[in-house]
């Protein structure tokens, strides 16, 4: 046993077996508490529905928060008595509710919010991916028949579906994984309990119903739970006589139903054969909420879910003092820095969960304003102690700087900074927790208050006009202590609080200056508060980040024709920080010297107010500009960065670089114009190649003509001698020699190709992402004018249908209005189509600053499936449609209505438009405040370094190896044998180091499991990078496991169809192909594959990376035919992208057609391939470059192969018309007059010969920037 353990043993647990000793025993650190032992028993056969129990050692009642070590002492072992506890009310509601959940009351899809949201379910296990068969890492494995056959089938369903559109039935879920074992289980209407029983020990009285509709009354008392005489009609809590009492429900259950225990035993079963993150409830993140959802949530009858709500003991709480009361405890460990995460983790989701309540509810109008007589966004909410507040310029606060809109920036900002300090944890310095709800084109702030900022205190009796005293609320004692009071509209300083933020100035770079002669560290915008608990609040944090003022200048100040919606735009913290790094490292200067240095900080004030300029901040707007937007575009059209795959996929990209989706359309105009260079670029290099092709031609004709001559002339000497009857010469007899300078001697071009996907993808993908953002603009624009939320569906519906359903119907009504609106009192409703898409490129140009053309729309379709721009607007506003079948045309719906039942076909209701009210639910769309872990942080980049470290050392070990075998077969001295001895220690110390490096990894995500829980967004991140270092290490099984898991996660906390869960399932489909593992590889490349017909534009290359990798696994089964078949679907896709034009990577990828079909010695089709290769060679390459004469010399082979299989089918069909009528030839015996030289030559010894050394090598290089994850 480890010093740093101690022995646990628990005595006295509840035995279901005839064994006596039910004694528990663990091995438990010394830093761990009570509470951890409790985790633990709750896993256990014996005790985990125990609920209400003591731990008692030497006679003592421990606490949870009791240290094990501090028990022990400095004893090795420590020895607890379980003891069951009376109940109470709360205990036991929390057990009745805790088994709830274990009886499948709790779905895999609920979380703190989905009474208003449904949420994601999941597809990975629908796949039925083959068990990991533990095959050999990295080694050649055999593969079975079994498994290439069922390659095979998945390889042409794939195929298949190449040329059919994203199919939105792909998207459903299966059937929920957990399911109620019971039909009921909530209180009885004979709650409360009476007065007469409550001194009997009576807490509440339960009603259960059996899947075999068999109704219990149940009574929870102290001592536990039994089945009483009470009926429907009639009230009796007396036991009845043939169920004993039981101090579990479940055993309670157990007992009364007789085949309860069957389905509690079949639900555990079948969760025990499923990961834990298919099912287990998120504790600190909510679940995905889609934009398509596989049916609607069946709301079955359960009274508990509102009944709950009486039991509710948190109306009271006040979630700031809670979060203030965390950063004040100790830490004096690792454990104390893990548990206070953990907490604050918690405690953070439980704000946002509160937050979301909240706002719907007063989108709803279920509360009433502080102020009863404020309506619309004046009204301001005090709920569940939080501050609910409309986003909007109220007060006029920002009409100077855009009014509305700068104040929904504002609101963003603050968010962004806050959310930095939760990650940072200043404890000298307090902020408040902050959330944003969006919901039907509404914007709600939510915040924990300043304590003692609403709390009142006192009344001042005043005598009014008409000399009646009236109770006046007295002002609170809080007020702004630093920086900007709106109530006075004056800047103040408090020296105390001027040393407190300095915490903060320094962690955000934030230079001191002065603003109308008052010292500042922060914004002029932001204000300082000390609370009624004496701790330092910093709020209004908006303006922290510095403002960017290129941007400003270009587009806002003195701009008078579509002018920016706001000056509200400043440079995003990943920008900043990325600046102030490549500062400090050009100038030579250490972090810590740096931190000292003003240098490297700027003033938040600058060009916020009129005069007051930085250099810095001049510098960083100009940085963003000229170098990081360029490089950042450049990283992608270079192949060194994936394209994205949607706009989610952009945004991620474009806020990590520190760009801002203000700049996509220069982003745009960015990529067009490298588009239009490289364009140019090869126009110049096909002229080259034609004219030095004419040349080439020019000069062969001349070459043959002077080779003629020479043969000529020698055959004329010749026969002189001859005539003379005089011996040749030898002289004459040698081959001619030909003047070198006569010669041309091959060239190898590289060619001149422009890479159509990387430019059209991009500019496909951020022209997508624009027009959605544009369109979300307008729905929130024309949602606000509307009287009620419940209008809000009606106007979606009307605009995709104008955009999509034109086709359907082109006469678009607002359908089913309600009769207490008027149609023409709806401004939306007067839209036509043509004035919604031109209102598209209205915002486009003003907030992004591009012009879209009239056409955007139709360009958009050849682009895109016609569900991924749904699927963007969806998205944005918060839009969740059911899966089924959507009619875009009359066509398609007389095709779908032919295709049904014909006894059905005559019930159907033809759908009056595309898409109805009834296809949709709105939900919100959350921006909460977020929480990392700084302990797991620190292990994963320990352990990542470690890794990096051992892998430098073992290049460099295998590099000084390649030396000493070079040295020895050069004859040199090797080394003597000791070396061989060194290198085997070091090897051991390599291997040392990198097991410390995986469990350091491994302990990060176990810390992240115990902060977070098993379902958390940063968990999938985690088990994504764990499976790549594995990969690295050549141990595919273990990386598959871990990348399983990824997608698992990635599809409960982003979607099923999310660009994480498709860049997860494309290294997936590399890792079990890495692991020999064909069939699964295949199987999630299908997937894959469905899944970017609806994300990605048709030119993306990620469709070219699927057919890659199928064709790498397909070689592996040695069927050349279906290698065949994926590379002419390669070629389809290849014409595709570049409009039909026949490029080089189309060459090359005939080129390796025709050596397939020359393997199988179809040399018809071979010859047909090659000798399209060969023309687009000569016109990529040149007539004189070595890849273009090498499939000419194989072109003319091939022809000969012809010829003499012609030739020697008409001599066969001659030789047999002359034999006897009664010889024929053996049956089976295959003849074959091809040059066995070239039929049994492999694929890559082919590819070698017709395309040179220089192409193959070329062609590799092509293959492997389109194999790239």
């Amino acid at each position: 046993m480890s010093a740093d353990n101690i022995e646990v043993i628990v005595k006295g647990t509840p035995s279901y077996t005839k064994s006596k000793n039910s004694d528990i025993k663990y091995q438990l650190g010394k830093e761990s508490n009570v509470s951890h032992l409790r985790t633990f028993l709750s896993f256990e056969e014996s005790t985990k529905f125990y609920t209400s129990y003591d731990l008692i050692e030497n006679s003592r009642v421990v606490d949870d928060e009791d240290v094990l070590g501090d028990l022990a002492g400095n004893g090795s072992s420590l020895t607890f008595q379980f003891k069951p506890k009376a109940y109470n009310l709360v205990t036991a509601v929390q057990h009745i509710v805790g088994l709830r959940e274990t009886l499948g009351f709790s779905s895999e899809l609920e979380d703190g919010i989905s009474e208003f949201a449904i949420s994601s379910g999941s597809q990975f296990q629908d796949m039925s991916l083959e068990p990991n068969s533990e095959k050999s890492n990295g080694s050649e494995t055999t593969i079975s028949d079994q498994e290439k056959v069922k390659f095979l089938q998945t390889c042409n369903e794939l195929l298949e579906s190449t040329n059919t559109d994203f199919n939105i039935a792909s998207l459903k879920t299966g059937n929920l994984l957990v399911t109620p074992v019971l039909k009921s289980l909530h209180f009885s209407a004979y709650n409360p309990v009476p007065a007469f029983y409550k001194n009997k020990g009576h807490l509440l009285y339960l009603q259960a119903s059996t899947l075999e509709n068999e109704t219990f009354h149940i009574t929870t008392s102290i001592s536990g739970f039994y089945v009483n005489k009470s009926s429907s009609v009639k009230f009796d809590p007396s036991p009845k006589d043939e169920f004993e009492p039981k101090f579990n429900l479940i055993d309670l259950l157990t007992q009364v139903s007789k085949k309860f225990h069957q389905h509690v035993t079949s639900l555990r079963n079948k969760l025990s054969s499923t990961d834990s993150a298919q099912y287990v409830k998120p504790a600190s993140c909510f679940l995905s909420k889609p934009w398509l959802v596989s049916q609607l949530p069946s709301n079955n009858g359960d009274f508990m879910r509102t009944q709950l709500e009486h039991f509710n003991n948190d109306d009271e709480r006040n979630f700031c003092d809670e979060f203030q009361a965390i950063k004040d405890l100790e830490i004096n460990s690792s454990y104390d820095r893990l548990k206070n995460e953990k907490i604050t983790a918690g405690l953070i989701h439980e704000f946002n969960s509160e937050a979301v309540k909240g706002a719907m509810a007063i989108f709803n109008n279920e509360l009433t304003p502080i102020d009863p007589g404020t309506t619309g966004e004046n009204a301001v909410y005090f709920h569940k102690s939080l501050i609910f507040s409309f986003v909007a310029d109220v007060s006029g606060t920002y009409s100077s700087i855009g009014g509305n809109e700068a104040a929904y920036a504002v609101a963003n900002q603050d968010l962004q900074i806050i959310n930095s300090l939760n990650r940072l944890g200043l404890k000298g310095i307090r902020h408040c927790l902050t959330a944003i709800i969006d919901y039907a084109g509404h914007r709600l702030l939510v915040q924990s208050p300043v304590p003692g900022l609403l709390t009142p205190v006192g009344v001042n009796i005043i005598v009014d006009e008409e000399d009646k005293e009236v109770a006046e609320p007295m002002e609170t004692l809080i007020s702004v202590n630093y920086g900007y009071d709106d109530f006075v509209a004056t800047l103040k300083f408090d020296e105390k609080f001027h040393e407190k933020v300095c915490e903060f100035s320094k962690n955000f770079y934030l230079k001191e200056h002065k603003v109308e002669e008052v010292d500042l560290r922060i914004s002029s915008k932001s204000k300082g508060i000390f609370g009624v608990d004496q701790r330092a609040y910093i709020l209004d944090l908006a303006n922290t980040n510095p403002v960017d003022i290129e941007f400003v200048k270009a587009h806002y100040d003195d701009v008078k024709e579509n002018k920016y919606p706001h000056r509200q735009v400043l440079l995003r913290r990943e920008l900043v920080e990325r600046w102030r790094a490549e500062k400090i490292a050009a100038s030579g200067k250490t972090l810590q010297e740096a931190s000292e240095d003003v240098s490297f900080i700027y003033n938040p004030d600058a060009y916020v107010i009129d005069g007051v300029e930085d250099e810095n901040v001049a510098d960083m707007s100009k940085f963003l500009n000229d170098t990081v937007l360029t490089l950042f575009l450049e990283d992608i059209l270079k192949g060194n960065s994936n394209i994205p795959y949607d706009g989610q996929h952009l945004t991620d990209l474009f806020h990590t670089n520190g760009v801002n989706m203000r700049y996509l359309g220069k982003a745009i105009e960015f990529v067009k114009a490298k588009y239009e260079d490289q364009k140019q670029e090869r126009a110049k290099y096909l002229s080259k190649i034609e004219q030095e092709n004419k040349e080439y031609q020019d000069w062969e004709t001349g070459y043959l003509v002077k080779v003629e001559k020479l043969i000529k002339e020698r055959q004329e000497e010749i026969n002189k001698y001859v005539q003379q009857g005089k011996e040749v010469p030898s002289k004459l007899k040698e081959q001619i020699q030909l003047d070198k300078a006569d010669l041309k001697e091959p060239v190898r071009n590289e060619g001149c190709t422009v890479e159509v996907d990387q430019f059209e993808g991009l500019i496909a993908v951020c022209e997508l992402e624009m027009i959605a953002r544009s369109i979300k603009h307008i729905f929130r624009q024309q949602s606000k004018k509307l009287s009620s939320p419940t209008l809000v569906p009606h106007l979606v519906a009307f605009f995709l249908n104008l955009l999509f359903g034109k086709s359907y119907n082109e006469s678009v009504t607002v359908e089913n209005l309600d009769a207490l609106f008027d149609i023409n009192e709806l401004e939306f409703a007067q839209y036509t189509r043509e004035q919604l898409i031109e209102e598209v490129r209205v915002q486009a140009k003003l907030r992004f600053r591009y012009d879209l053309t009239s056409e955007w729309f139709d360009i958009n379709e050849k682009r895109f499936s016609k569900y991924a721009l749904i699927r963007a607007i969806a998205q944005k506003f918060g839009i969740q449609l059911i899966n089924k079948e959507y009619f875009f045309t009359k066509e398609q719906y007389e095709k779908w209505k032919q295709a049904q039942d014909k006894k059905l076909r005559s019930k159907i209701v033809d759908p009056k438009q595309t898409f109805s009210i009834n296809d949709f639910s709105l939900r919100p769309v959350i921006k909460g405040a977020e929480f990392q872990s700084l302990i797991a942080e620190e292990l994963w980049i320990q352990g990542a370094s470690l890794v990096n470290a051992v892998s430098v050392e073992e290049e460099e070990a295998e590099k000084k190896k390649e030396e000493s075998k070079k040295a020895a077969a050069d004859g040199e001295d090797a080394g003597s044998s000791g070396a061989t001895s060194k290198e085997e220690e070091q090897a051991k110390e390599r291997a040392k180091k990198m097991n410390e490096a995986l469990t350091l990894l491994g302990q990060s995500i176990a810390f992240r499991e115990d902060i977070f829980g098993l379902v958390h967004p940063s968990l999938v991140s985690s088990y994504l990078l764990l499976s790549n270092m594995y990969s690295r290490l050549g141990q595919y099984s273990q990386a598959v496991t871990f990348c399983n898991k990824a997608a698992l996660l990635s599809e409960r906390c982003y979607g099923v169809d999310s660009f994480e869960t498709v860049r997860i399932l494309s290294n997936l489909a590399y890792l079990e192909y890495g692991q020999g593992s064909i069939y699964n590889s295949a199987l999630v490349l299908k997937k894959v594959h469905e899944l970017l017909k609806l994300l990605a534009p048709f030119v993306h290359s990620g469709r070219v990376n699927v057919f890659n990798l199928l064709f790498q696994i397909a070689a592996s089964t040695e069927d050349k035919k279906v290698q065949i078949k994926i590379l002419n679907k390669l070629s389809e896709l290849l014409l595709k992208i570049t409009g039909s034009e026949e490029t080089l990577p189309y060459g090359q990828n005939e080129s390796r057609i025709a050596n397939l079909y020359t393997s199988l010695d179809d040399m018809s089709h071979a010859l047909s391939h090659i000798e399209k290769a060969k023309s687009i060679f000569s016109k990529e390459l040149g007539l004189n470059d070595q890849t273009t004469l090498t499939s000419k010399q194989w072109s003319e082979t091939i022809k000969g192969i012809i010829t003499k299989q012609q030739q020697e089918k008409k001599l066969a069909s001659a030789q047999q018309a002359t034999k006897p009528a009664n010889i024929s030839q053996k049956k089976g015996k295959k003849s074959s007059s091809s040059s066995p030289a070239l039929t049994n030559k492999s694929v890559d010894e082919l590819l070698q010969f017709i395309e040179g050394p220089g192409a193959s090598k070329s062609s590799k290089k092509s293959k492997k920037k389109h194999t790239k994850n």
